[in-house]
């Protein structure tokens, strides 16, 4: 048999690390989950329950979006991230913010023994 159509290499979302270290796995997740929104449901192909996709047209879709293709459209990109990670200071939790805890209460009604 000859085949005339262009083979195209087909990874599992899973497995998505295992070929490439970017995007990781939850952003990968990310851009699954938001497919519709960003364009990437041309770049995903659902054989039952498994997720695959499809490399060449990963790398075209990353292309096409640019600088955004690791972000969704209301977060920031990482050159944003940077220079306000520069110019605000670390985040240091106050004391006294966590809620006070109550103690439990018995089942029989009665207080405690």
């Amino acid at each position: 048999m000859n085949f005339t159509t262009e083979s195209r290499r087909l990874i599992p979302a899973a497995k998505w690390d295992q070929y490439h270290p970017w995007p990781s796995k939850a952003a990968l997740r990310f851009i699954i989950f938001n497919a519709k929104k960003n364009g990437f449901d041309s770049v995903v192909r659902r054989i039952g329950r498994r997720v695959l996709i499809d490399e060449a047209a990963f790398f075209a879709w990353a292309d096409r979006k640019g600088g955004s293709a690791m972000t969704a459209d209301n977060q920031k990109t990482p050159e944003q991230l940077a220079n306000a990670s520069a110019s605000s200071p670390p985040f240091r939790a106050r004391s006294g913010e966590r809620p006070a805890r109550t103690p439990p209460v018995p089942m029989n009604g009665r207080g405690s023994s």
